[in-house]
């Protein structure tokens, strides 16, 4: 089967024209194979779960707070502070745990099991 593809006109005739292909020939094909995976349901739920997540002002909020708990754990760490390194560590396993119970990042994280098999299979096209 063919391909549209960009040419770059060099030469314009009655009848003909004489051109250049414009880009790699492989480049446009991969750009063919996004265009098509855009289209499947599982890029489209991972596509929306990805902007909910990456938006969500509660998400951010977690992620923020379990980058000062791990701070706070590393500091009693190096100061020898056992019940400050046991405080932030709880500080951080609830933390954690509020996080990977979230719904939005349960549903990313599902958004993104239900993709892995596609890629898995492009790849394995592809190689």
């Amino acid at each position: 089967k063919g391909h549209i593809v960009r040419v770059l006109i060099k030469e314009d005739h009655a009848f003909s024209m004489i051109g250049e292909l414009v880009g790699d020939p492989i480049l446009l094909l991969v750009d063919d194979v996004v265009a098509m995976l855009k289209k499947e349901l599982p890029v489209k739920r991972f596509e929306e779960a990805k902007k909910a997540f990456e938006e969500d002002e509660e998400v951010a909020r977690l992620r923020a707070a379990i980058e000062v708990a791990q701070k706070a754990m590393v500091r009693a760490a190096s100061s020898n502070d056992d019940e400050g390194h046991l405080k932030a560590k709880n500080e951080y396993m609830s933390l954690m745990n509020s996080y990977q119970q979230h719904p939005v990042v349960l549903n990313f994280e599902a958004a993104e099991n239900e993709l892995r098999p596609l890629l898995e299979e492009v790849a394995r096209a592809l190689s």
